[in-house]
């Protein structure tokens, strides 16, 4: 035995306490103070063998959530390199409390897509390489969770995870907006500098996100620009009529001509 050296779940009971803490400090705005505690809990957190979280569900998963607040705190400080390093750590750890449940490996992305936080992780990485311009990686993700066709398909138990249907179709539908954003980067019709800002809707489909799209959409020659990029990309014009009319019910929502 070891003397002073903390169990792993009395580290995690902890690491749960102080992420209530980092949300606060996201909220107000303290991203860097908001990482730097991050990075401690990870530290921490793993510096204990696999195999301690392999039997603990409770375990992974505040790791997990470690990880999806500092992808999500860095994209918000505008650091998507960063926020890509521990977004795919955070998709590695997911992946693997899917197979230590009982899912094949190669089907653990699919399991984990009836979690609300698979859907949100997707969502902040997409974003984060289209701010980057790495477009193909954006769209690729965007494929894994919404695919390339009119209609919205998810799975069953995503419902239970959100709530109800309504809401499992506002984060679902998320996506089309940032598809709709992603390509319209692509297009050099958002500046650089905006294009974090805007394709922020992996929490909630940001009004601002709405505007613009609406901007776009009205402009004829602005609409056509996003258009070719769709077919560029080998994505139908129906599916860019599903992601427009997904856009128009957000603004209609927010209360915004159409």
């Amino acid at each position: 035995m070891i003397f002073g050296k903390k169990s792993l779940g009395k580290v995690v009971k902890k690491a749960d306490k102080e992420l209530s803490k980092v949300g606060k400090m996201i909220r107000q705005g303290r991203c860097d103070d908001a990482l730097k505690k991050l990075e401690e809990l990870y530290e921490k957190l793993a510096g204990f063998p696999e195999e301690e979280f392999r039997k603990s569900l409770e375990a992974s998963s505040t790791l997990f959530r470690v990880l999806y607040y500092a992808a999500f705190t860095c994209f918000k400080a505008g650091k998507c390199e960063d926020c890509v390093e521990w977004g795919s750590k955070a998709f590695d750890v997911l992946k693997k409390i899917m197979i230590w449940q009982g899912s094949p490996p190669e089907k653990a992305l699919d399991y984990a897509k009836a979690y609300t936080e698979s859907w949100k992780l997707g969502f902040i990485l997409s974003a984060a390489y289209a701010s980057m311009g790495r477009y193909d990686d954006a769209l690729n993700i965007l494929k894994e969770f919404i695919g390339v066709s009119t209609k919205d398909v998810f799975p069953e138990d995503l419902v239970r995870s959100v709530g109800d249907l309504d809401r499992t179709l506002v984060l679902v539908r998320g996506g089309r907006v940032i598809r709709f954003m992603t390509l319209a980067a692509y297009a050099d019709i958002i500046e650089e500098k905006d294009r974090g800002y805007y394709m922020l809707t992996s929490y909630y489909v940001a009004q601002e996100a709405i505007e613009m799209s609406l901007k776009i959409i009205k402009d004829k020659e602005l609409f056509e620009r996003v258009r070719k990029a769709y077919l560029d990309h080998g994505i139908p014009e129906d599916v860019l009529k599903a992601d427009v009319t997904a856009i128009k019910n957000f603004a209609r929502g927010y209360g915004l001509p159409v």
